[in-house]
């Protein structure tokens, strides 16, 4: 196994950074933590080391451990022999199926599953491998550790919000390191582009699988599958939801844009704030308006009330369709026609965004309740720009029942002021425009 060796001396060329990791570190520490996405090369990084360590020492027992026995088997077992194989080191009468152990110059790799109590607090070893650690119980990684003579490696994808694997990574004896798919030059493009197809699906799931970084807490969470984007276009039909607020809750601007043939929803964060008088929110919405840019007619957009193809132009230089496209879209944004969906519970202050000149409308309160407007935002693909949108996204949950793990079909009134001023502009404008 003397390649493995020379290829780290050289530079490590070749070498998976999980491994380069073990190769650094295992004298150093007692606990090796490999976070990472799917497919960064985790588990072969683990099994190569091993086969490193039993070709260059002997006399070690190296406990290879994962919560299940079917699991265990199917995958780092698995995987150990294949790599044996592929070195041309593997020998069938030094591996005794009924213990699922083998030996090498000297060494013991055993394989077994934390639901064997009696391995679990079985003999000594030196070398400690928990194949994704995160499934496996904090008492039996506890007793696991204790008869750990030299040191430990776990790895595991950071699906779990808290966990006793975190509290592990605290110790001053452990190292870590987060790898991700990209550090595996072996996967063929349909499984990156599976991986990366998780970007736009689930922004949870492309965290954690994706980069290789700690998800967030989703019991509960009513929108999962919203996701964040810097990049809304600009030739998409647009309008506002308002959730007004004062002294303890900030006032929501939202803007929504609207994709209908891909029913796709953009939304933007306006403001947020506490204090805005109906003044300042006619103001807010007034420039922002203005200020967009709006594709309207092949290559032309307006901006700030003026017209542009690459520079300024003046509409008489316009003829015929063209012309009329771009007066009826000038006419429209400077006469603020652009429709404002607001909470219904506040006419007056609806009334006066009016008389400030916008067109402001009560949101539909109707459909039976909140939850069947939520239900209804289900249809349709959101992502969004927005500290505060991403902030309540995060926390805007179910009510949750008394007993049980179970939550009621009902929010919690929390959270939800950039989430309502959303519903109210989602769902008002697209029941009525259809």
């Amino acid at each position: 196994m003397n390649d493995l060796t020379d290829i780290y001396k050289n530079n490590k060329e070749g070498l998976n950074p999980n491994l380069v990791f073990l190769l650094r570190e295992w004298e150093r520490y007692k606990i090796l933590a490999l976070q990472g996405s799917t497919r960064s090369g985790k588990t072969y990084s683990i099994v190569d080391f091993i086969i490193w360590l039993v070709e260059n020492y002997n006399g070690l027992i190296i406990s290879v451990v994962r919560a299940t026995l079917p699991s265990l088997k199917t995958s780092i077992l698995r995987d150990f022999k294949d790599e044996m194989l592929r070195f041309n080191m593997w020998t069938d009468a030094n591996f005794n199926k009924t213990e699922l152990e083998y030996r090498h110059n000297g060494n013991i790799i055993e394989f077994f599953s934390v639901d064997d109590e009696q391995k679990v607090r079985g003999r000594k070893r030196q070398v400690l491998i928990c194949n994704e650690a995160n499934e496996i119980p904090q008492d039996r990684m506890m007793q696991l550790l204790l008869r750990t003579e030299g040191f430990a490696i776990m790895d595991y994808n950071p699906s779990m919000t808290e966990s006793h694997v975190y509290d592990i990574l605290e110790r001053d004896d452990c190292a870590m390191i987060i790898t991700t798919y990209k550090d595996n030059p072996h996967l063929s493009p349909a499984i990156i582009e599976e991986i990366e197809r998780l970007k736009d699906t689930d922004e949870n799931l492309w965290k954690i699988y994706g980069c290789g970084i700690r998800g967030e807490d989703r019991a509960g969470v009513i929108y999962t599958r919203w996701n964040k984007t810097e990049n809304i276009p600009s030739d998409l039909p647009f309008w506002y939801g308002v959730d007004f607020g004062f002294t303890n809750d900030p006032t929501a601007i939202i803007k929504i844009f609207y994709n209908k043939k891909e029913r796709l929803i953009y939304l933007k964060e306006v403001a947020y704030e506490k204090g805005l008088m109906n003044s300042d929110i006619a103001n807010i919405i007034k420039q922002d308006i203005r200020q967009t840019k709006v594709s309207i007619y092949e290559d032309l957009y307006i901006q700030g009330g003026k017209i542009f193809r690459d520079k300024e132009i003046a509409i008489d230089d316009l003829q015929g369709e063209m012309r009329e496209v771009v007066s009826r879209e000038l006419e429209k944004i400077e006469k603020l026609y652009i429709p404002i969906y607001c909470d219904s519970a506040e006419p007056k202050s609806i009334v006066e965004l009016r008389q400030h000149g916008l067109s402001t409308y009560p949101a539909i309160k109707g459909g039976g309740s909140v939850a069947s407007q939520i239900l209804y935002l289900f249809n349709f693909r959101i992502l969004y720009d927005g500290v505060n949108i991403d902030n309540e996204r995060k926390k805007y949950k179910w009510k949750e029942r008394r007993l049980g793990d179970n939550f009621d079909n009902v929010p919690l009134d929390a959270y939800n002021h950039a989430m309502d001023a959303a519903r109210y502009g989602i769902y008002t404008h697209l029941v009525r425009e259809g």
